[in-house]
């Protein structure tokens, strides 16, 4: 699995895997001891159980399940006001190293000079991205399954929440303005965002 851009996460169940002494081989599967142990932690953050019955397969073939959009928020808000030992060594991991959160180049890597220390971010499958932090969490889903849209909206959205302070925001805007650019590197448009002022930001920082 090293060359699967789920690399890291493979590592770490495989390593998981060694420290129970459980098998490798099918560590994949949704009855092996790492597959329940990380359903269990889902549940303990999401607050709800996980129904077997809603299950799915991820593209890198780890078991996935049917989460609403407000438990996964409940779950990021959770892990951003955790004080445990093993959760901060994480979050201080994903501080030091974005390249390996993400990948070079991609939205929370791009983010990360705007964000840290107080937030992080990650992005999922079809168009879903997470921002968290002690202050809360903000998840987003695409209608259209596409990422593209978060990189110039996503300030948008902490601004109105009031998670950046305006010299940020600022310097975010600034160095990637909402320009599009053709394959010669010509500006050819740019993006327009609207419709972001929240009505009651205390509602949505979950």
């Amino acid at each position: 699995m090293l060359g699967n851009n789920c690399s890291g996460k493979h590592t770490g169940m495989l390593l998981f895997a060694r420290q129970l002494g459980a098998d490798l081989d099918g560590y994949l599967e949704p009855d092996h001891p790492v597959q329940v142990a990380n359903r269990r932690v889902m549940e303990r953050f999401f607050g709800l159980e996980l129904p077997t019955s809603r299950r799915a397969v991820d593209g890198c073939g780890v078991p996935t399940y049917h989460v609403p959009i407000e438990s996964v928020a409940t779950g990021f808000a959770a892990l951003g006001a955790d004080r445990a030992p093993a959760v901060e060594r994480l979050h201080r991991a994903l501080d030091a190293f974005p390249r390996a959160t993400s990948g070079e180049g991609r939205l929370p890597w791009r983010f990360h000079p705007f964000l840290a220390p107080a937030f992080r971010s990650k992005e999922g499958a079809e168009g879903a991205i997470a921002v968290w932090g002690e202050r809360g969490a903000l998840v987003v889903k695409s209608q259209d399954g596409d990422l593209r849209g978060y990189r110039w909206a996503l300030p948008e959205l902490l601004a109105a929440l009031g998670w950046l302070d305006a010299d940020t925001v600022a310097r975010w805007r600034d160095e990637d303005p909402p320009r599009v650019k053709n394959v010669a590197g010509r500006v050819v448009g740019r993006v327009e965002i609207v419709g972001c002022d929240l009505p009651d930001a205390s509602a949505n920082a979950r």
